[in-house]
């Protein structure tokens, strides 16, 4: 059997389907393959592994290490998880003891009262609250104002979806979601199944941002009094374009005038490059039909977690907040009591105060010098297939991402018409992994590609710039029909 290291990198790497698994089995439920949880986890597989008593000391030993948490602010270069030095550290920054740090992520709530518990998640909750604060929002009572998933940010954006009705006296006029695109796959998904009817707001005219008079028109058109919320992603999946703090304002002095709820995913804000600067919609003030200011937080509910900015997997969490407490209060009731003791909480709250304090303006410089990287490396390409083959959708402005297609005429004759199309294609000519778009509201031919490892973009370049000299010389292959599309976010 590998030793733990060789396991938890790929124990932590975010596979959703496997962690799956070992909690089904966690709860005695063996009907599963043995071969997917080994191969997932990087394992060798073996005829012996294959047994009750194999799946179980994997678990155990995985379980056993869940001081392998993910607290990237403390993770050296290359190392798969902290060290005793990173315990301590943590440690003297937060002033609990070692062996509480070491207690996060546990399986079961052992050694924990329900008071502890309840203690030290209103900690979590003001450690929250000190992010958004920190990002420009104004919380003053976190155990009121701040909502907390242990599942995901999704789960919390389900919650507020279904706190909709609620929210609205069950005035069954209040039909409509306004989505505006680029919008999540997931959270399409989660209004498609709300019985709410969706109106997709198209913003491809506009730099893929959401105009004032957009928002407008289509408010009007299908009339204030059927629209029970606007719902949007910033900076939006898969584009990342970064509104200015005008348009931003624009665009709350609209929502203002209509009263009307806004659910933001702001899961990739504050993560912004090229010198841009994230305004989350809620910091802002603007004046009602009546001609009185108004805080948009009252009306606008901010969603966030930890996957991303924070880096974390294990567990991930989602967090939301509004001055509107009758709203968190019902999606807190939606979501039911946070699974998470006191062990937990501790580490959650000392990752997010710490990283907030130290590390997000790290990890804009980092992208900012990721993003330079991806540009350059693009340009270079283009200038050595002698036309521009791969075109950036927009400049990414935010995040690790970036939107990009291909000539459209030269895949097209290859067979390639859609964006899942296009990562079929990639990834059977050249085995190169990318996101599809097409489900997120963005029409053109594009993929997504990950920028934030330099060796791997131009790796891509490379094998893009020998597909295009194939495709030009009659000799690349068309497409298959296999389907490599997927859900991941």
């Amino acid at each position: 059997m590998p030793n733990n290291d060789d396991i938890l990198p790929g124990f932590l790497s975010g596979l959703a389907s496997i962690i799956q698994k070992i909690e089904e089995h966690s709860r005695r439920q063996h009907n599963i393959d043995l071969t997917d949880v080994y191969s997932g986890l990087g394992l060798p597989f073996s005829a012996a592994q294959k047994t009750e008593e194999g799946l179980d000391k994997l678990f155990t030993e995985a379980s056993s290490r869940h001081d392998r948490v993910m607290i990237p602010f403390l993770k050296k270069e290359g190392a798969s998880i902290p060290t005793e030095k990173d315990f301590k550290e943590i440690s003297d920054k937060t002033g609990k003891t070692i062996d509480v740090i070491k207690g996060y992520g546990v399986i079961s709530h052992n050694g924990t009262t329900p008071e502890e518990d309840q203690k030290h998640f209103s900690e979590l909750q003001n450690s929250i609250a000190g992010f958004f604060n920190d990002t420009g929002l104004s919380v003053t009572d976190p155990s009121a104002e701040v909502a907390v998933s242990t599942e995901s940010s999704l789960f919390l954006y389900m919650a507020a979806v279904g706190s909709l009705e609620d929210l609205h006296d069950y005035n069954a006029d209040k039909n409509t979601i306004l989505a505006v695109s680029p919008l999540f796959e997931g959270n399409s998904m989660v209004i498609n199944r709300s019985g709410m009817t969706p109106v997709h707001i198209e913003t491809a005219n506009d730099g893929y941002k959401l105009t004032a008079d957009n928002l407008r028109q289509t408010i009007e058109k299908t009339g204030s009094d059927k629209i029970a919320a606007i719902t949007m992603v910033d900076p939006p999946n898969p584009t990342f374009s970064v509104y200015s703090k005008e348009e931003k304002q624009a665009l709350a002095d609209v929502i203002a005038e209509y009263n009307i709820p806004v659910i933001v995913d702001e899961l990739y804000s504050h993560m912004e490059a090229n010198g841009k600067e994230h305004i989350s919609l809620g910091s802002l003030t603007a004046k009602n039909s009546d001609g009185q200011e108004v805080k948009m937080s009252d009306t606008v509910l901010t969603i966030n977690g930890s996957s991303k900015k924070f880096e974390m997997q294990d567990p991930t969490i989602g967090f939301a907040t509004s001055t509107n407490k009758a709203w968190i209060k019902t999606i807190n009731d939606e979501m039911g009591p946070p699974d998470l003791d006191a062990r937990q909480s501790v580490v959650l709250s000392a990752v997010i105060t710490e990283m907030t304090k130290n590390h997000l303006s790290e990890y804009a410089q980092n992208i900012q010098e990721k993003r330079d990287h991806f540009m350059q490396t693009i340009t270079e390409a283009n200038e050595q297939m002698g036309e521009d083959f791969i075109k950036p959708l927009t400049t990414p402005e935010a995040t690790f991402f970036a939107t990009v297609e291909l000539d459209k005429d030269l895949m097209e004759s290859h067979g390639v018409k859609t964006s899942s199309d296009l990562v079929s294609y990639l990834k059977e000519a050249k085995n190169i992994s990318t996101r599809d778009v097409d489900e997120m509201g963005v029409q053109e031919t594009a993929v997504r590609v990950n920028f934030m490892d330099k060796a791997d973009i131009t790796e891509m370049s490379e094998r893009i710039t020998s597909l295009h000299q194939e495709m030009k010389q009659g000799v690349a292959p068309k497409l298959n029909t296999r389907e490599y599309g997927g859900i991941g976010r």
